[in-house]
């Protein structure tokens, strides 16, 4: 018999938004990508309305409601049952921004722990748009410390790069899909295939009165 022990959940899900909510979430977004650098915001060779003012804090604006509340709904449940953090917290949005990716344009290895305004425990990538073929998001196997002290067949490091072996698992995603995934899990993109925006959003815990509501 075998048991695999201390798996890390990752959930991925799919939400398709109607053409009046597409078209209002773009235009929000058409503002941000207007005041923004390419390859000015941490490991992005892209866009990304994070170095732009407010632009952290997308959840402001109600053009993004038809995606946060489902999604949020979803995030409460991995919290609660996948993940077994604590019930009497109260689960909110910490911060929320978005990429935009040309073909060629990667994310750097980075994790979401501490990327917000306090510290983030479970993290949601949702893609607005997205080639199904390629451009993947890749996380990496949080043991690596362990198998670099393992005899193994091959050098851990003869893996590095590949995105199939040991190192890195591929998440194949296409556009309005959607990952759930630990916060401190570390992960990276491939190169882009084509245009691809995704919206990231950290989801935080703060035990207070649980009255005030389960997420914001």
């Amino acid at each position: 018999m075998l048991s695999k022990l201390f798996y890390t959940p990752v959930i991925k899900g799919r939400l398709e938004p109607s053409k009046k909510d597409l078209d209002a979430t773009l235009a929000v977004l058409d503002s941000y990508w207007a005041k923004s650098t390419r390859g000015k915001w941490a490991l992005e060779s892209g866009q990304s309305t994070a170095p732009v003012l407010g632009g952290k804090e997308l959840f402001d604006h109600e053009e993004f409601d038809w995606m946060l509340h489902p999604v949020m709904t979803a995030a409460h449940a991995y919290w609660k049952y996948d993940v077994n953090l604590r019930w009497d917290w109260h689960v909110y949005i910490d911060s929320m921004w978005c990429n935009r990716h040309m073909a060629g344009d990667t994310t750097g290895e980075h994790c979401h722990v501490s990327c917000g305004r306090s510290k983030s425990h479970v993290s949601i990538v949702y893609y607005l748009k997205k080639d199904a073929e390629g451009g993947h998001i890749q996380f990496k196997n949080p043991m690596e410390d362990i198998l670099r002290m393992t005899p193994l067949e091959q050098s851990y490091d003869d893996w590095t790069g590949a995105g199939g072996g040991l190192d890195w698992h591929t998440m194949p995603a296409e556009s309005f899909d959607y990952l759930i995934f630990p916060s401190w899990l570390k992960h990276r993109t491939q190169p882009a295939t084509g245009d691809r925006i995704a919206i990231s959003i950290n989801v935080a815990g703060t035990p207070i009165d649980p009255t005030e509501g389960d997420y914001e």
